[in-house]
Order: C-alpha cells, then sequence, then structure tokens
C-alpha cells in the first residue's frame, strides 16, 4: 500500500513539474534589439555570438528580464554613420517572460509583430 501511494505521489509531482513548464512556453513572447557599432549596453567585444549571447541574457537578468533564449534576428539596413550609438544592421532576439515586455521595452528592446 505505501509502494502505491509513494508511485501516486511521484506520478503526481512529476505531472504538476510537467504542466509549470509548458505553462512557461506560453506566457513568452520575443522581442528585439538593434545592435550599435559601441554603445549597447552590455559593453563588449566578443568573440564568438554564443559569448555575446550569453553577456545579454546576463544584462537581461540583470535588468530583472526573464530571458528564456537569445539569438540572431534578421539584419536590417545599417545606419549610414559610424559613431558609436549607429545601428550596425544587427538584430538581437530574446523570448522573454510576457510580463516583463514593458521592461524590456524600457531597456530598448520593441516587440517582434
Amino acid at each position: 500500500m505505501k509502494t502505491i501511494r509513494f508511485s501516486l505521489y511521484i506520478i503526481a509531482t512529476v505531472a504538476l513539474l510537467s504542466l509549470n513548464s509548458c505553462a512557461r512556453q506560453f506566457n513568452s513572447i520575443w522581442v528585439l534589439y538593434n545592435e550599435t557599432g559601441c554603445a549597447d549596453p552590455w559593453h563588449a567585444a566578443f568573440e564568438d555570438d554564443d559569448e555575446k549571447f550569453k553577456a545579454v541574457k546576463d544584462y537581461l537578468k540583470d535588468e530583472d528580464i526573464r530571458a528564456y533564449k537569445v539569438e540572431a534576428g534578421t539584419s536590417i539596413e545599417p545606419a549610414i554613420c559610424q559613431a558609436c550609438f549607429c545601428e550596425t544592421g544587427k538584430v538581437l532576439r530574446a523570448k522573454i517572460h510576457e510580463d516583463d515586455r514593458s521592461a524590456a521595452v524600457e531597456a530598448g528592446w520593441y516587440v517582434e509583430k
């Protein structure tokens, strides 16, 4: 009898954890950020994209924005200037929790349409 109760407890726990992870997926949105020459808030040059994506994810975490994934987005036309704040044409995409939308917009991101 104890074995059956324990088994039911384990099954119920696994089911609840599965439901929780599914709910997280449905409460997310994609936001975009147009990279600049050198004025991005994560302030660093990177050897590769994986390093940059990790730094961006860490930055978002520091801003209390729950980011599940960061990746390269579709490129846009670069700005015709060479100043630090000019857009390079590279776009970042971040999958964040929907409740963090306004914080992301405040930080310079915009919602993907």
